[in-house]
C-alpha cells in the first residue's frame, strides 16, 4: 500500500500496547516514516488513538491541545505508588457505609461536583510515573530505574 501525501488514521489502541507500539507497527506495515500520534494513551488503557502521517503530521500540534474524553473506573480508598492501577498499593481506606451512601446519593451528585471542581486549569507537578518528557526521556523511565528527577509544574485541565 502506498500512501503519498498524508492523512489521519483512527486506531483502536488495544490494552497492553503503548502509543509508540501503535506508531511503530503502522510505520512498518504501511512503510511510512513520517508518522506520529496526537497524545499518549497509557499502556493499560484502550481507546481511540488518532495517528497522523505524511503532511498531516503538521496537525499534531493543534490536535494535542484539544479536549479529550475518557471513561474511567475509580477505586475509592486505594492509593498506589504510581497513582494508577498498575502500581503497588501504598494505602487502603475502606469506605464506611456512610461514605458509600454519600457518594451514591442524589444520582452521584457529590462525585459530579468533585469532578466539576477539577475541570479548571491548574498548575500540577507531573507524577513521576507519566509520559511527560524530561531531557527527551519519559518520566516513567526514570521512575522505573529508581531515579528522582526535578519536575516543573505545568498547566493541566482535567
Amino acid at each position: 500500500m502506498r500512501l503519498t501525501s498524508g492523512g489521519i488514521l483512527l486506531v483502536d489502541k488495544p490494552r497492553g500496547w503503548t502509543s509508540f507500539d501503535v506508531v511503530a507497527k503502522l510505520r512498518g506495515v504501511l512503510g511510512i516514516r513520517k508518522i506520529g500520534h496526537t497524545g499518549t494513551l497509557d499502556p493499560f488503557a484502550d481507546g481511540l488513538l488518532p495517528v497522523c502521517f505524511g503532511r498531516a503530521t503538521r496537525l499534531i500540534q493543534y490536535m494535542e491541545s484539544q479536549d479529550k474524553t475518557y471513561r474511567v473506573t475509580v477505586a475509592f480508598g486505594r492509593t498506589t505508588d504510581t497513582l494508577d492501577l498498575t502500581g503497588q498499593t501504598t494505602s487502603v481506606h475502606p469506605l464506611t457505609d456512610a461514605e458509600r451512601a454519600l457518594l451514591l446519593s442524589d444520582n452521584f451528585a457529590p462525585v459530579r461536583q468533585a469532578v466539576a471542581n477539577l475541570t479548571e486549569i491548574k498548575s500540577q507537578v507531573p507524577p513521576l510515573y507519566s509520559a511527560v518528557k524530561v531531557d527527551g526521556r519519559p518520566l516513567y523511565r526514570y521512575a522505573r530505574q529508581g531515579q528522582e528527577v526535578t519536575r516543573e509544574p505545568r498547566p493541566v485541565r482535567i
